[in-house]
């Protein structure tokens, strides 16, 4: 029998997915920046289920983004770095708009296949430009752009390793976050 470890590996990975979202939209990883918390107290923080939040942690230490000392919790050098909206390198903007857009659109896989469209439409009620509804606010598009610059600070520096890029002076982004060139 063939080793199922990539069939079962591809059923769990939204979940792992959707339990960081989840934990980054509640704030989790801001309240445990201050030092660990035990589940109560992060539960009273925000305001939400003890049980539910004890569960929670308890799937964000499993996936190595908490650890636990004692009753209490804290988060791991990667949290730290990647989830905690003070950091430099904080990628909580993209995760939000992975969990918002990202998730959504991809949940109609199938009709875009089928189809060869985009799934904007269906997903959202909105035949405009793709970016239009998913910035209502200057906050929204700060955060975005604040994840964009999370990522770009990790995959920046591999591209500039990549390629050679001595010929040119400057270098531009000509898709402006559109999707067009």
């Amino acid at each position: 029998m063939p080793d199922p470890a990539v069939i079962l590996d591809l059923i769990e990975a939204f979940r792992r997915s959707k339990t960081m979202f989840a934990a980054v939209s509640l704030g989790v990883f801001e309240i445990l920046a201050s030092g660990p918390a035990t589940a109560g107290d992060v539960a009273n923080r925000l305001g939400s289920d003890l049980e539910a939040t004890g569960r929670l942690l308890e799937a964000c230490t499993g996936l190595g983004l908490l650890r636990r000392e004692g009753a209490a919790f804290a988060n791991t050098e990667a949290a730290s770095a990647y989830l905690v909206p003070s950091s430099e390198l904080c990628m909580n903007g993209y995760i939000q708009y992975s969990n918002d857009v990202l998730l959504p659109l991809w949940s109609h896989l199938e009709d875009a296949v089928r189809e060869g469209s985009h799934r904007w439409g269906q997903t959202f009620g909105s035949s405009g430009p793709l970016f239009d509804s998913f910035f209502p606010t200057s906050e929204k598009m700060r955060t975005f752009i604040m994840g964009m610059h999370g990522f770009g600070v990790l995959s920046s520096p591999e591209v500039v390793r990549a390629f050679d890029l001595s010929g040119f002076r400057k270098i531009a982004d000509l898709g402006g976050a559109t999707g067009h060139l």
